[in-house]
Formats: structure tokens, C-alpha cells, sequence
């Protein structure tokens, strides 16, 4: 590790620390003693760092200029002039300037005016351009971290990052799904996220000035390393790559996930999938007794409340696990047994959530339920498919053959898609929901009449003889609403056979029922909330 890279990382983890710091001491106004003691931890790294990384630069004048810094933030202490607190906090941004001229190769001693402004516009200069130059040019991260607590703290702090916002989302999305989730999730750790985003927000940013700050103090260069190296230099040959061979090996193993990365990433992960499978096993279990006998908890609240947040859980654990699959450490054979592992468990209490979304749907269309329509018939179609794909997932992947994965995955869905297209969809819903009003639950005419289209005429057909006058009369308004697209949206170049088989099947029913415009007439003299089709 050579010195430069050092230094970077000490800035970097100066500047994470006094942004926690920060976060922790200035949140509370109007500022006082957390004031003056950010700004002494400030001043402590500047001096530290200084002495030990820059010792060229390190003097008595370094000495008394933090030490007239500290005074002006000790005013916090004594004063509360609001106006004289301004000019003190601009006195430590002078001073801090001032500071950064040694790393311009001025004297403060010496300098005029002119270079006092230049340190003022170096160091805004370098507030915004220089954490970014520390994180991706000074600190060679290729052995950065092979030694020293670096080699836990650095794979810990990735970890975390990349997990904190996909336990949120999913956290977020089971504590939509389920009331007494969400419940248990308030009683046992309260999470504010405005509040948690604004300590977020405040620690980033005092880190990223605290950062720029300190690197415009001690690195000189403001150009990357690899812009300021001479063409000969840079004219090596790297190894030929393969672009069909597009892996996580292109990138440096900064970027790649390692143990400590799988561990923190899956393992939260899977608690939080195991915390909500705990509360949905009595629901599994109990059935629809369970939910019918438990207190605040009503079947349509429970079956509804689910469907939708379970399916998108489902939808996003997928892409979680192919980006994470690419971005590991493949030559760390440990890494990759490890994430099949945690991979393994993640599908199992996956597959749990997802019969607990079935579950719901069956209970929510079911005979205890409000009847399918097609958005319900394509969430389970889609849930099925899912299940065929992790399978999938886990016989390819898991086992070393990524490359099969897509191809595999390509012909799962046209094989649901071409079931599909022989099951029906319209047609069986239809005939679901009237099955279901033959065991005694209502029938939605509206909808399954209105909504439903040509692919169900000959079921509708068939089963208004079977509705009494009111839902008759909302069916062949449904009819009507078939016939007036079926005369207004034929043409012979978009021809299609279930429109042209729906307008001859209308045809005959009207001239066989004697539907016309004065039958239309009276069905809404009878029952005026039926005119759905004007």
C-alpha cells in the first residue's frame, strides 16, 4: 500500500467519522457545545493528519491557526449574538483556507490578499470535486484492504450500503402486506423514514465537505494520477477480453461482493424474509378459520391488503439475486458457497411468502371471496411462473451454469404465455365466477359483462338465460357495449377471429332475443344504474 493510498484512507475514514459526528451534534439548534465540539474534532484530524502524513507541512503557525479556529468555536460556548456567531463561523472558514495554502506551496506568512481568496476558492473547489477524486484515483483499493482492520471495516460499510435500501423497500412492502407485521415491526423497532433519510442526508454530506476539505489540505494534485501520466506509460497491453464473456472479473475486487459483503447483505436479508414468514405460519396454517377468528382482522382486509405488495416482493428478489450472483468474488470459491447458501435460504422462505400470497388470493376469489377478475387470474399466473423460474434459478445458477439461466427463463415464459393463449383468460374467468354464483355468491354482471371482451362472448352468451332480470339486463348492456366495437373496429387488415365469431354470435342473440333500441330503452326505464353503455 503505498502512501498516498494511506493518506486517502485515513481522509476517508476521518471524514465518515466526523460526519456521524456531525449528524449526531448539530441536529439539535440552536447550536452550543456540539458546535464547538465538531469543530474540535475537525481541527483534531486536520492536526493529526498533518503531523503525521504532511510533516512539511506542519508548523507553529499550523498550531496557532487551529488554535484560533478552536477559540472562535468556543464563542458557541459563551456567546448567543446571532450576528457575532456569523462572523466567528466565517472567521473559521477564513482560517480554514488559509489553511490549504501549503498544499498550494504558499506561505500564509508572506501571501497576499489574492492568494487568501485562491485558498478560499481551492478549498470550495475542492469541497465538491475532491471526494470524489480520493475515492477513485488516491486510494489504490486493489490491497487496500488486505490488512488491518480495513480488510473487515471496508466489505462491512459495502454490506451495509447495498442493504440498507433493499431492507427498506422490502421491509416497507411486508409491512403493506400484512397488518400484523406491520404492527409487530412498530412495536419492536419504530422506524421513522423521513427521519432516518434526514440522518442520512446530514451525515453524506458533512462527510463529503469534511472529506473534500481535508484531501485540498493534503493531496495536492486536483487531476487524477492516470489523466497526468505520460502516453508511454499508459500504452501497456491489459489482457484481451471476450465481450460474450461479460463477468464481474472485468471489474476490481473493490467491486466485487466478498464473504463479509454476502454475509451482512443476505443475512439481514433473511431475517427479515424468516421475521415475516414467523407471523404468516398461523395464517398458513389456520386457514380461513385462523383469519375469520382473529380479532381486527377481516378476510377482505387480509386477502387484499397482501396481494399486490407479496407479488412485488416476489418480482424484486429475482433481480437481487442475479446482480448479486455477477458481482461476486467467483475466484473466492468460499464466496460463492457461501451465497448458494444464503441464496438456498432466500428461495425457501421466498416460496413460503408466495403460498402465502396464494393463499390470499384464493381466499379473496374463492367461495369465501369476492370473485376473479383478470388482474387476480394474472397475478397467480404470474406467481406460478415465478416459482418455475426460481426453480430455474437454482439449477442453473447455483450450480455453476449462469449461462443457461436466460435461455431457460425465455422458454418458461412462452410456455405460460402459449397455456395462456389456449387456457382463455376472459373465458375462464367468466366461468369461474359463474360457478362460483351457482354455490351462492354474488355475480358481478358489470363486470364480467363490461369489462370481459369477444374471447368470452359464447360463455356469456350461455349463461345470461341463467341471471335474473336486473343482472340480465347490465349482461346484454355488457353485449351491447361488444356490438358497438365489433361494428365500429372491423376492418379486413386488422381482422381477428374472435371479433368476427363475437359478431355473429351477437347478431343471432339479438335477432333470437329481440334486442333493439327500444328493449335498451326500457331496461333503463327498469333499472337506471344498468345503463352502462351510454
Amino acid at each position: 500500500m503505498n502512501e498516498k493510498t494511506k493518506t486517502g484512507l485515513e481522509i476517508l475514514q476521518a471524514a465518515v467519522l466526523i460526519g456521524i459526528a456531525g449528524d449526531f451534534l448539530l441536529r439539535e439548534t440552536p447550536w452550543g457545545l456540539n458546535a464547538f465540539l465538531w469543530v474540535l474534532l475537525v481541527s483534531a484530524a486536520l492536526l493529526a493528519l498533518t503531523y503525521f502524513r504532511k510533516r512539511e507541512y506542519f508548523s507553529n503557525q499550523t498550531i496557532v491557526l487551529n488554535g484560533a479556529i478552536l477559540f472562535f468555536a468556543a464563542a458557541f460556548l459563551y456567546r448567543a449574538s446571532i450576528p457575532l456567531l456569523i462572523l466567528n463561523v466565517l472567521a473559521i472558514f477564513v482560517i480554514w483556507a488559509v489553511l490549504t495554502l501549503p498544499n498550494l506551496r504558499l506561505n500564509p506568512r508572506v501571501s497576499g490578499i489574492s492568494h487568501y481568496i485562491l485558498g478560499f476558492v481551492w478549498s470550495g473547489i475542492n469541497l465538491l470535486v475532491s471526494p470524489l477524486l480520493l475515492v477513485f484515483s488516491d486510494i489504490k483499493w486493489k490491497g487496500s484492504n488486505d490488512s488491518g482492520w480495513s480488510k473487515i471495516v471496508f466489505p462491512v460499510i459495502r454490506g451495509l450500503l447495498i442493504v440498507t435500501p433493499l431492507l427498506i423497500v422490502f421491509g416497507s412492502l411486508f409491512m403493506a402486506a400484512d397488518a400484523a407485521f406491520e404492527g409487530l415491526i412498530k412495536r419492536t423497532l419504530y422506524i421513522d423514514t423521513g427521519e432516518v433519510f434526514g440522518h442520512l442526508i446530514l451525515t453524506a454530506f458533512l462527510s463529503w465537505i469534511v472529506a473534500g476539505y481535508l484531501r485540498g489540505t493534503l493531496v495536492s494534485s486536483l487531476i487524477p494520477e492516470y489523466f497526468s501520466k505520460k502516453e508511454s506509460a499508459t500504452a501497456e497491453m491489459s489482457p484481451k477480453r471476450d465481450w460474450r464473456e461479460f463477468n464481474s472479473g472485468w471489474l476490481p475486487n473493490t467491486l466485487r461482493l466478498g464473504n463479509i459483503e454476502i454475509g451482512i447483505i443476505w443475512g439481514l436479508m433473511n431475517l427479515l424474509f424468516l421475521s415475516f414468514v414467523i407471523v404468516q405460519l398461523p395464517y398458513l396454517f389456520g386457514g380461513f378459520e385462523y383469519v375469520q377468528n382473529t380479532e381486527n382482522v377481516k378476510l377482505a382486509e387480509y386477502a387484499r391488503r397482501g396481494v399486490a405488495e407479496l407479488g412485488l416482493v416476489t418480482v424484486l428478489v429475482l433481480p437481487v439475486l442475479l446482480v448479486g450472483h455477477w458481482f461476486l468474488n467467483h475466484e473466492n470459491k468460499t464466496t460463492v458457497k457461501l451465497f448458494k447458501i444464503m441464496s438456498v435460504i432466500q428461495i425457501g422462505l421466498l416460496f413460503v411468502i408466495m403460498l402465502s400470497s396464494t393463499q390470499r388470493m384464493i381466499l379473496y376469489t374463492g367461495s369465501q371471496g369476492y370473485g376473479l377478475t383478470l388482474e387476480r387470474f394474472y397475478a397467480m399466473t404470474l406467481l406460478a411462473v415465478l416459482a418455475a423460474v426460481f426453480v430455474w434459478f437454482a439449477a442453473t445458477i447455483l450450480i455453476g451454469q449462469r449461462q443457461r439461466f436466460a435461455w431457460g427463463m425465455l422458454w418458461i415464459s412462452l410456455f405460460a404465455l402459449g397455456i395462456l393463449n389456449v387456457i382463455n383468460p376472459e373465458d375462464f374467468v367468466l366461468r369461474t365466477n359463474f360457478k362460483l354464483m351457482q354455490e351462492g355468491r354474488q355475480f358481478d354482471a358489470y363486470y364480467n359483462f363490461n369489462e370481459l371482451q369477444e374471447d368470452a362472448l359464447a360463455t356469456a352468451i350461455e349463461i345470461i338465460p341463467h341471471l335474473d332480470d336486473r343482472k340480465r339486463c347490465e349482461a346484454e348492456n355488457g353485449l351491447n357495449s361488444i356490438d358497438h366495437y365489433t361494428k365500429h373496429g372491423w376492418r379486413l387488415k386488422n381482422w381477428n377471429y374472435a371479433r368476427w365469431k363475437a359478431k355473429i354470435a351477437l347478431d343471432n342473440y339479438k335477432q333470437t332475443n329481440g334486442l333493439n333500441a327500444n328493449w335498451y330503452k326500457n331496461c333503463y326505464q327498469l333499472y337506471p344504474e344498468t345503463n352502462i353503455s351510454q
